[in-house]
């Protein structure tokens, strides 16, 4: 991953012409959603060109794992595991590194297993440990959906409303064919 960054920094120009001369002339609907990828990606990938913005996105990456592992470490107190203090992180960075390839969507399964497994190192059973996952997946989610909630209401996105814009950009653009 890292190295596709690099890749994607050093050759951004040369990957952009390519897409122009290239996808645009086959497939302008795949260009014109690559095209909108990639700006966003483009314009992630800048903040990281200077010594601000990786220390900036390192903060908030710390800050975020940080995070997780007191969640984790709380979890195992309420539920009166017997594991010491540092298993918290131990289980975050198991699942984490297993995780990185996601194998089912919202990785469903794989991350009870990864759990269930970084919690047996600490003799924890099967059956507390299942439980312990499940609630720790949904500690992991229920804050992103209700962030996202929030947002979507509160900058009036309702999905009424985008489902009548893409409609009202779909007929424009057969318009324009």
């Amino acid at each position: 991953m890292v190295l596709t960054l690099i890749l994607l920094m050093r050759y951004e120009r040369g990957l952009a012409y390519f897409g122009k001369k290239t996808i645009r002339r086959r497939f302008p609907r795949l260009y014109k959603k690559l095209e909108k990828w990639t700006g966003s990606m483009s314009h992630g990938i800048a903040s990281m060109r200077s010594r601000r913005g990786i220390l900036t996105i390192g903060f908030y990456s710390l800050l975020v794992w940080l995070f997780h592992i007191g969640i984790c470490i709380m979890l195992i107190r309420a539920f009166g595991l017997k594991a010491p203090f540092w298993a918290g992180a131990v289980v975050v960075m198991i699942n984490s590194f297993l995780l990185l390839i996601p194998v089912s969507p919202g990785n469903l399964g794989s991350f009870q297993i990864t759990v269930i497994g970084a919690l047996s190192l600490f003799d924890v059973s099967h059956a507390e440990a299942a439980a312990f996952s499940i609630v720790l997946h949904f500690m992991d989610y229920a804050p992103v959906f209700a962030i996202g909630f929030i947002m979507l209401t509160t900058n009036q996105l309702f999905f009424q409303k985008l489902r009548q814009e893409t409609v009202l950009e779909a007929q424009q653009q057969e318009g324009a064919n």
